[in-house]
């Protein structure tokens, strides 16, 4: 078992190498002192290898790594701290799994003395105490110990004294670990526990480009660990022969009769799709990866290292680790742009996936142990069985509700011949309203598979359906999910606890759903405090209710009426649902006898499986909870949550799905209080029979006030015997919330939000390479302006100027980075260049159209508009925009209809572009409202877009003007003919240019091709 110490003087440029060198040589870990990363420090993902990193905050200076092959398990844990809590030592360590047994390995690193405060004394004491244990690391410290060159280091011998009094010994050899132009020195000391001592090799290399060499050490052990792959596969979807594919399924179902049973149908469905997948959709492993290190900066990192070997004082060694940096660095900005060629706008699929990549975090390592309940487990099938148990609950035993509504379903009339019928029709819209998904369900198919079904196939699916229905036969496959646990964003992924569970059903079993779900709609009555899952309800509609209460109570007169809001949060809700309870529910709608019968089999006795690196876990039978993934279950917990207990009057009751909110307005905040516990108590004990149960530590209580001394207020709300945590800035459906109800803390999550997606956009395109305007722009608009947008109905109204502002100002930047503008352009050029509308106006408009909206007599938020106006307006909602929409009402300012909605919004948003528009200022060069950019400029590279653009502003580094503001001393004048001021307007009119031509300004907008060439820019041609 090979493993790598080494101080790399910095990773970033360093890591390509580093990775083909263990490659090379088999090392299978690198312990890595002096990475000099901060937490905002990115680096990217080597394939095949695992990096853990530990940072300095701010300070570039220090930082460890591991870098751990994927054939390795491992774990992190964490080490006991010094006692005197030193605050210099920086530390780190992993245990890895060797067979049966297991390693400690420690990676530290203590600062030189100049880096330390005076009479600094470290100590390892607490790291000698680990048993089993390497400890690698660079001390800074000198000792005949560990054979080093440099006499009468007090740090050394106190670190001597140390070793010597433990159960530990040093590894080093007579070998100089840090080769310098005047100095041969050991300050990288390898430390090994005394079980350990006799198993180990220990030897330098001199190569990688830092002073300090590289140490392999060799853990000779019974265990057989080698470079390997992960066991991988790919199906590639995208270059399947769809149209064999529907031959291949069509003529297949033409010599077959239609079966006499759904097991016998399904079966040979699934057959038929199966083979014509395995003939018309490449798959294959996925190939081993070897680091990405240019052939070319391999050579010339052998000649370095022959040179150091003859003579590490040699000059020229830093000028070969200059050329090796370069190398690699071109070598990766060549490969980025080749990746960024093959995805734009018209090629979502690749565009997205690399947008993908650098937003969210990659899928964990292979090699990570996980951690369930304190144990430490590195086998995939037992990850995968406690995975199971973890997401699923083991099932009890069967009530008696159970058999009390299994009499009452075998007591209903069944008749086969008055079954529902499902059409053709209905089956092949189905499949169209479905997600063209490439994911695999537990038989082996994907959805995208379907929509490529022809009428044979279309036809033989049907009549397994009606089939299904009629005879009430359910394939154990439809009944069947496989589990998928996916880290969740932001947790450590060597906790079991951090992953959630996705459910990958059949295919089939969720176009019988889609089929199914208008007759569920048409039969079930839901409560009118529900806005998940239902069509025009959505969370802002459900947001509008709670904030339009809390806004009105705030705008009456002194003293206004405070509000408190209740946020309750149910624990796997839809996991937990009582599967008795449900079918009694369902039992007592106006259902179709059939169905009612169908969904009982349909929901019970689900079996899951969870999948995890490749590896399923045991079945696990489920007698509780709504199936996870598929079409009906959000529809049915919604009828489950209908029956929520009826609030008092004095309190407003809002679901979306398990979210609950519960909001009081009143005067006496001790009255509010005791109504709220109340209801509490009530909608408690209700969770606690329906079988859900409530998560007092993740639900709070918050306090709406204008008056800033009771801002941090503790609220004495309860829930039982436990007391509710007082948030102030809770998020309820995406939107965080403040005491005074300005939206301070929401606008500045969402200005971080955008400026961190503002990033990606920068790896997409530069001034001078990258993707085009419009591939930046729409990537921006459902990056960022997603986000900027997003209920913007409710908190829009009420924001300051400033909050404007700023979140105006993290928009420019994207469209800075869209145009290749630069920072001195106008904003409204920006705007122009991008066809966009600012921030406040676009959300503004989005505001107003919701508005519209509610004045459809079946909106949800109809009835706000008939509400009293408050006789104050301190905090506004979306009512204060009523003088918008009051011209596109009726006379009696009635509701309107569908059509009236439509033209209404057409109306809204051309008055909004046109207003916009018209309130730009001229633009600096045409002194003017300038014409829209001729589409031959798409045809044109980046780079001549972004001068052709830049000009347009006025702001421009081919303008002496523009380098004049920048740097006062250099000339604002021609440097052909001396003419001030050297601006866009002299470049058409210069006397000594040497291409005289009739363009002028206003052909950067009419005429970009012809200009570019008389700027003498690429054309591309």
């Amino acid at each position: 078992f090979k493993m790598v110490q080494l101080n790399c003087n910095g990773l970033r440029g360093k890591i390509d190498e580093l990775a083909c060198f263990m490659h090379d040589n088999g090392v299978l870990v690198a312990a890595l002192q002096e990475t000099k990363l901060t937490m905002r420090s990115n680096l990217a993902a080597k394939d095949n290898f695992s990096v853990l990193r530990c940072d300095r905050d701010r300070d570039k200076g220090g930082g460890l790594a591991f870098i751990v092959h994927n054939s390795v398990s491992f774990r992190p844990v964490t080490l006991p701290p010094s006692q005197s809590l030193d605050p210099f030592i920086e530390q780190q360590a992993i245990v890895i799994k060797l067979g049966h047994s297991e390693v400690t390995l420690i990676n530290v690193y203590i600062p030189p003395h100049s880096s330390c405060e005076p009479g600094y004394k470290p100590s390892i004491e607490h790291l000698l105490s680990i048993p089993d244990s390497i400890i690698m690391g660079d001390l800074n410290a000198h000792h005949d110990l560990w054979f080093s060159r440099l006499d009468g280091d007090t740090r050394g011998e106190m670190l001597a004294e140390q070793i010597d009094a433990s159960q530990h010994g040093v590894v080093n050899e007579d070998v100089p670990t840090r080769v310098t132009a005047h100095t041969l020195s050991s300050p990288d000391v390898t430390i090994a526990h005394e079980s350990l001592l006799t198993s180990l090799n220990w030897h330098t290399e001199i190569t990688l480009g830092s002073d300090h060499v590289p140490i392999v050490i060799e853990l000779e052990c019974s265990a057989t660990v080698s470079l390997r792959s992960d066991n991988r596969v790919f199906v590639n979807f995208n270059k399947a022969d769809w149209e064999r594919f529907t031959q291949l399924t069509e003529s297949k179902f033409a010599a077959r009769y239609l079966p006499t049973d759904v097991f016998t149908g399904e079966k040979t469905f699934v057959n038929v799709l199966t083979r014509a997948k395995a003939r018309c959709i490449p798959a294959g492993r996925i190939k081993f990866v070897t680091p990405n290190f240019p052939s070319e900066a391999a050579r010339l990192a052998h000649e370095r290292d022959e040179i150091r070997k003859h003579n590490p004082d040699d000059l020229n060694l830093k000028v070969f680790n200059e050329k090796i940096s370069s190398l690699v660095n071109e070598h990766k900005r060549k490969k980025w742009r080749e990746t960024l060629d093959k995805a734009d706008i018209h090629n979502n699929h690749k565009l997205w996936k690399i947008i993908k990549g650098m937003t969210k975090p990659g899928p964990p390592k292979n090699n990570s142990m996980i951690t369930f309940n304190g144990i430490a487990c590195d086998n995939s099938k037992r990850c995968a069985d406690l995975f199971n148990a973890l997401f699923f609950e083991k099932p009890g035993k069967k009530s008696a509700l159970n058999r009390v509504v299994r009499r009452r379903l075998k007591k209903l009339n069944m008749d086969p011949e008055d079954a529902p019928t499902i059409s053709i029709d209905e089956v092949k819209d189905a499949i169209r309203r479905m997600k063209p998904s490439k994911a695999f369900g537990p038989d082996g198919l994907s959805p995208i598979m379907l929509k490529h079904l022809g009428p044979l196939g279309l036809n033989y699916l049907t009549f397994i359906i009606n089939c299904s229905l009629a005879t009430l036969s359910i394939p154990d496959s439809w009944k069947r999910a496989k589990v998928i646990p996916i880290p969740k964003p932001g947790k450590p992924t060597d906790q079991g606890g951090s992953y959630r569970p996705i459910s990958l059903l059949s295919p089939l079993s969720k176009v019988m759903e889609l089929t199914l779900l208008p007759w569920l709609k048409r039969s079930f009555v839901l409560a009118e405090h529900q806005h998940g899952f239902r069509e025009s309800r959505s969370t802002t509609t459900a947001l509008q209710i709670l904030h339009k209460q809390i806004s009105d109570g705030l705008n009456q007169r002194k003293p206004c009426l405070r509000s408190i809001l209740v946020a309750l949060d149910l624990s796997k809700a839809f996991d937990t649902v009582p599967l008795d309870i449900l079918l009694e529910i369902i039992l007592s709608t106006s259902l179709h006898t059939q169905i009612k019968r169908w969904l009982h089999g349909y929901l019970s006795g689900r079996l899951t499986c969870v999948e995890f690196r490749g590896v399923c876990s045991q079945t696990r039978v489920l007698r509780q909870g709504v199936p996870q993934g598929g079409v009906l279950s959000p529809l049915l917990f919604n009828l489950y949550m209908s029956l929520l207990p009826t609030p008092p009057p004095c309190l407003t009751t809002v679901s979306y799905a398990d979210d609950v909110s519960v909001l009081s307005t009143g005067g006496n905040i001790f009255k509010m209080t005791r109504e709220l516990n109340d209801y509490l108590s009530v909608l408690s004990a209700w969770f606690t029979d329906r079988g859900l149960r409530l998560s007092v530590e993740k639900s709070s209580a918050t306090l709406f006030t204008t008056w800033t001394k009771e801002v941090n207020t503790i609220l004495d709300v309860q829930i039982g015997d436990n007391l509710l945590p007082t948030v102030k800035n809770p998020k309820i459906l995406g939107i965080h919330f403040d005491p005074l109800l300005v939206f301070n803390t929401h606008v500045k999550n969402v200005d971080s939000t955008i400026k961190k997606r503002n990033n990606v956009l920068k790896a997409l395109a530069g001034s001078t390479w990258g993707k085009d305007k419009e591939t930046i722009v729409g990537s921006y608009k459902a990056l960022g302006r997603s986000v900027l947008s997003y209920g913007c109905a409710v908190w829009s109204p009420q924001i300051a100027d400033t909050h404007w502002k700023r979140l105006q100002t993290s928009q420019n930047a994207a469209l800075r980075i869209a145009s290749g503008c630069h920072k001195m352009s106008h904003q409204d050029h920006l705007h122009q260049e991008c066809m966009m509308l600012p921030v406040k106006e676009h959300n503004m408009l989005l505001s107003t159209q919701a508005l519209l909206a509610m004045h459809g007599e079946n909106h949800p938020n109809h009835a706000l508009l008939g509400q009293d106006v408050p006789p104050r307006h301190v905090r506004k909602n979306i009512l204060a925009l009523t003088d918008d929409v009051t011209h596109l009402l009726p006379p009696d300012k009635s509701s309107i209809d569908r059509e009236q909605y439509k033209s209404g919004l057409k109306e809204l948003h051309t008055a909004h572009v046109e207003r916009t528009l018209t309130s730009y200022a001229p633009n600096r060069v045409l002194r003017c409202e300038p014409p829209p950019v001729s589409k031959e400029e798409l045809a044109l590279p980046r780079e001549t877009r972004c001068v052709l653009a830049q000009l347009r502003s006025g702001w421009c580094r081919r303008l002496n003007s523009y380098l004049h503001r920048l740097d006062p001393e250099v000339d604002d004048k021609c440097p052909d003919c001396g003419h001030t001021p050297h601006d866009v307007g002299h470049l058409f009119v210069c006397p000594q240019n040497p291409n005289p031509s009739r363009l002028d300004v206003a052909d950067l907008w009419l005429r970009p091709r012809e200009t570019a060439k008389f700027l003498s820019l690429d054309c591309g041609c």
